[in-house]
């Protein structure tokens, strides 16, 4: 856990290694858990994909309180898969309104 928090904290830094590396360590579990709810490869590589580029953009918010880093990740991926959700609702519907 400490090894993880020091990556956290120099990737705050824009240590661009160390988010690397947190991207390495954590890519697989991320996709697989966004395939599993969004059944659609393509869409699960697109959102996997936001999920790090958004927690680039807000790493420099992220706050150590002692859960593991993963924890915000997969926030961040459930958010992005309630959004890909709510958007393919609203087309549908626009598919379907005359």
């Amino acid at each position: 856990m400490q090894r993880e928090e020091d990556l956290v904290r120099r990737a705050q830094r824009r240590d661009a290694d160390a988010f690397g590396q947190l991207y390495e360590e954590h890519f697989e579990r991320i996709y697989r858990y966004v395939l599993l709810r969004v059944r659609d490869q393509a869409d699960a590589e697109d959102i996997t994909q936001q999920v790090f580029l958004k927690a680039l953009e807000k790493i420099g918010s992220y706050r150590w309180r002692g859960m593991p880093f993963a924890a915000w990740l997969f926030r961040i991926a459930h958010n992005l898969v309630v959004d890909h959700w709510k958007k393919k609702s609203r087309q549908k519907v626009e598919a379907v309104a005359p």
